[in-house]
């Protein structure tokens, strides 16, 4: 049934191409059949133009005949003879060359009088001129040819105005003959463009009735409208294949939404499952930022070092008593601000308490110095963020450093954020190592829980900031180290006000 369909179906551009070679074909036909005719025109206008000449040159001729004749006659000079035997020549050669031109019966009684009388008096002039003398009978001869001249030339002129009168009708009649062929070929052209105009007409219909439902259904799929019936099979091929192809479009584009709407009904139910876990999240990460800032609440050495140090007071160990009062100062820290945003002056004054620690147990080790920016002490931000850094630094940067070890800890205000950088001139590491720290520093931990590694403070600021790119490592094997926290400054103080951990 297919195969029987395709052969059914027509080509727009075959249709097209056939019309237009059957209107170059008419064309053609109709222009040379109009070239003939007027080619035939012309030529016939020649032809009567020419014998008429020749019939007007005929009259000449026989009076220059005669006349060169007389003269001979008189003179009997050979130049006279001459001119005589030319003119006589002419008019054998018109009388010949209208012979075949000649077609009426009228023109050719006058035309065959007319070469009679030639022919005799060629026969009298031959009897005038082998006379030795003249006499009374050369002289009657000569009358009579005077005579022969007169009716030849008034024959002449009666050929002439005869075969003007019938090349006159003739080329009424062929004007005539032309108007009505060409009357016909422009009936037969109007004939062929009619039909070809219903053709086309037919053939421009059916395009434009498939567009017009194509644009139609178009309209009604941007509606949003997918039960658009089917477009009918036109029986042109390239129409059919485009009411194919809209129809597939159609039942492609009803499919993928119905799978749409499946997927966003399966993404609803997901969302509110979402919704659920989100509740469970927000718990469970305030619970997991409260266990991993309990590793920093040791309460019972805050109570005995506050023992240690009044009795190093009372035996007068100045260091002593300075070494454990640093200490006590960051786990009286611990004990107030657990849970709360800090100043950021406040975690810098138990930073440097912890360094002071650092530099009593490390000695000519390594020193540490402070850039901090002015204004901005008052700046909250989370507890025991700078601390942690520094002590990996000391731990995995400076633990091989026997002299001039450096740390430099530098607190810069940015337009959007705090940038605090903590730089050792220590052993450095590689590239993927240093990457490789961020993640895993807290699993490297594990075996010292009194240290808190990057990745407890990277949890705590993704935690806090809901961003995980606050922490960046830059490090070169032998050169040192630099360890960027970020600290952004709109989000932290409207955090500050609700901040909880």
């Amino acid at each position: 049934m297919k195969i029987i369909q395709r052969k059914k179906q027509k080509s727009i551009k075959i249709r097209v191409i056939n019309i237009f070679i059957w209107i170059l074909i008419v064309m053609i036909i109709v222009f040379y059949i109009s070239f003939s005719l007027k080619k035939n025109i012309i030529k016939e206008y020649n032809k009567s133009m020419n014998t008429s000449i020749m019939l007007s040159n005929l009259s000449i001729e026989i009076n220059k005949c005669i006349g060169e004749f007389d003269k001979y006659m008189k003179n009997r000079e050979k130049e006279n003879f001459e001119r005589y035997t030319k003119s006589k020549d002419e008019i054998n050669r018109i009388l010949i060359q209208i012979d075949k031109d000649i077609e009426d019966k009228y023109s050719a009684i006058f035309l065959r009088n007319l070469k009679n009388m030639f022919d005799y008096h060629i026969a009298l002039t031959n009897e005038i001129l082998f006379q030795e003398q003249l006499n009374i009978d050369t002289y009657v001869k000569l009358m009579e040819l005077k005579t022969l001249f007169s009716y030849m030339n008034k024959h002449s002129q009666m050929l002439s105005t005869a075969y003007l009168d019938y090349s006159s009708q003739q080329y009424s009649k062929l004007l005539k003959k032309y108007k009505t062929a060409d009357e016909n070929i422009y009936t037969v052209f109007i004939l062929f463009a009619l039909i070809i105009s219903t053709f086309a007409v037919k053939m421009l219909k059916d395009i434009l009735t498939t567009i017009d439902n194509l644009s139609k259904s178009a309209q009604l799929l941007s509606n949003a409208n997918w039960e658009v019936p089917d477009i009918r099979k036109s029986s042109y091929k390239e129409l059919d294949a485009l009411a194919n192809a809209f129809n597939h479009m159609k039942k492609s584009i009803k499919s993928f939404i119905e799978e749409l709407n499946k997927k966003a009904e399966l993404e609803n139910n997901l969302n509110k499952e979402r919704l659920k876990n989100v509740e469970k999240d927000k718990l469970l990460k305030e619970s997991q930022l409260k266990a991993l800032q309990v590793q920093m609440d040791p309460h019972f050495l805050f109570n005995t070092l506050n023992t240690v140090s009044r009795m190093a007071m009372f035996e007068g160990a100045d260091r002593t008593v300075k070494l454990t009062q640093s200490v006590s100062k960051i786990l009286r820290y611990n004990l107030t601000h657990m849970g709360k945003m800090v100043k950021l002056q406040e975690e810098l004054t138990v930073l440097k308490a912890y360094a002071i620690i650092q530099e009593t147990r490390f000695q000519d080790q390594m020193t540490f110095k402070f850039n901090i920016d002015k204004d901005i002490g008052h700046i909250l931000i989370p507890p025991m963020i700078i601390q942690p850094v520094v002590e990996n630094a000391i731990i995995h940067g400076l633990q091989n450093t026997v002299s001039e070890g450096r740390i430099i800890i530098s607190i810069m205000k940015k337009k959007d954020y705090i940038e605090i950088k903590v730089s050792d001139n220590g052993i450095g590491m590689k590239e993927d190592i240093s990457k490789y720290s961020v993640e895993y520093n807290n699993s490297i931990n594990k075996g010292n829980t009194t240290r808190i590694g990057l990745s407890n403070i990277r949890k705590r600021l993704k935690l806090h900031f809901d961003r995980d790119d606050l922490i960046k490592i830059d490090s070169k094997q032998n050169i040192g180290t630099t360890v960027s926290v970020l600290i952004p400054l709109k989000v932290g103080e409207e955090n500050a006000k609700a901040y909880d951990c």
